[in-house]
Parts: structure tokens; C-alpha cells; sequence
């Protein structure tokens, strides 16, 4: 029964992904649960052209710590990611979990909110 609810859980997740647009905070936490899920192409749809390029690599990274985390520890980071908050300033916001740091920055596309990942030295 365990294992049919996280497949439900990975369809909702996969078909939200697919979505893309909405509010900074669904953004932040879809983003978060394709990493969580090792989907490169959902979190390429919700990042910025530049953040794309880098999703096989840090998908990649994310797999390799994710595969070793048992499903009460995958259970417990989603429900955590349900309390996302945003700080909005424009056309940017960062976003984190009630009670956490803020890390997840999201700026403004053609009027959809997409992950943004800056390397070191750009604005």
C-alpha cells in the first residue's frame, strides 16, 4: 500500500510539474519535488534557459542523496516543502520552508515565475 501511494504522489507531482506557471511558492515546491524525484525535464520546465543547462548535473547530485533516504525521510522533506514561503520583491523572490532559509531563488519569465540558479560571479 506504501509503494501505491508514493507512485500517486509521483504522478500528482510529475502532472503538476508539467504545469509550470502559478504562484512563486508552487513553483518553489514543485521544483523541489522533481529534484526530490530525479525528474531533470520537469525541473528544466520550471527553471530559467540558464538554470536548465544545469539541471542534469545537480539532478544528478540530488540522485545520488536521495536514493539512500528511506521514505519517512522523503515523506517528511514534502511535508515540509507544503509550507513554502516567499519573499517577493518584483520580478524575483526567494523561497524556503516555514522556519527555514529562504535558498530557492524564482524570477519572473514571460510571466511565469521559473528557478533561477546563479553561478558564482553573474547578477
Amino acid at each position: 500500500m506504501k509503494k501505491f501511494a508514493v507512485a500517486i504522489a509521483i504522478m500528482s507531482i510529475s502532472v503538476l510539474a508539467s504545469c509550470g506557471g502559478g504562484t512563486p511558492e508552487e513553483v518553489a515546491i514543485q521544483f523541489n519535488e522533481a529534484l526530490l524525484d530525479g525528474d531533470v525535464e520537469a525541473a528544466q520546465d520550471l527553471s530559467t534557459e540558464e538554470t536548465a543547462k544545469l539541471m542534469p548535473l545537480i539532478i544528478g547530485f540530488a540522485s545520488s542523496q536521495t536514493k539512500n533516504m528511506s521514505d519517512e525521510d522523503k515523506k517528511k522533506r514534502l511535508e515540509a516543502m507544503e509550507t513554502m514561503e516567499c519573499d517577493v520583491e518584483g520580478e524575483k523572490a526567494m523561497c524556503g520552508p516555514k522556519g527555514q532559509r529562504k535558498t530557492v531563488e524564482l524570477q519572473k519569465v514571460d510571466g511565469d515565475w521559473k528557478v533561477h540558479i546563479n553561478k558564482k560571479g553573474q547578477g
